[in-house]
């Protein structure tokens, strides 16, 4: 069955929040998944990966919104699949540990080369998390995307294609 997991980090510039829910071990590749505010389907503000496979032949997908905070509650991820007994709307969660603070999302599209970007991470106690790494569709390599999510201070980052 999926595992759906919601994170958030606040936006230093104007304090909207950016939602990432992620979508991770379905099979088979079909997913419906949406940002719901009062339960009905909000495109605003959203933005998505495609259809990914995963190792093990399961797939993954993530999505993401930019909302103001003190609208959070109003806001779910919707996740229908056939590995589903019925649809989940998740929220964030409360972390149960200290808090994680996000340094950066780094995004790499456009590729003139086919392969795919890997990242390095140059820091102490930096922990970095690959949200989706996936070639786009065709005969010829048009693009990539490859999002990176930081956390911690004080890091530096190399972007290199393998």
């Amino acid at each position: 069955a999926p595992v759906v997991t919601v994170s958030s980090r606040t936006e230093a510039d104007d304090g909207t929040e950016n939602h990432v829910c992620r979508v991770d071990g379905f099979y088979p590749k079909e997913i419906d998944a949406s940002w719901r505010r009062d339960g009905e389907v909000w495109l605003q503000d959203n933005f998505h990966g495609s259809v990914a496979p995963n190792a093990d032949g399961t797939y993954h997908y993530w999505l993401s919104i930019r909302i103001d905070p003190q609208e959070r509650d109003r806001y779910r991820c919707h996740v229908e699949h056939d590995g589903l007994q019925e649809p989940v709307a998740m929220k964030e969660r409360p972390s149960q540990g200290p808090p994680r603070q996000p340094w950066g999302v780094c995004e790499a599209r456009g590729f003139p080369h086919p392969g795919l970007p890997s990242w390095q991470l140059k820091a102490p106690n930096a922990k970095a998390e690959t949200v989706s790494v996936l070639p786009l569709p065709g005969q010829v390599t048009v693009g990539i995307h490859s999002f990176l999510l930081l956390q911690g201070t004080d890091q530096s980052y190399k972007r290199g294609t393998k």
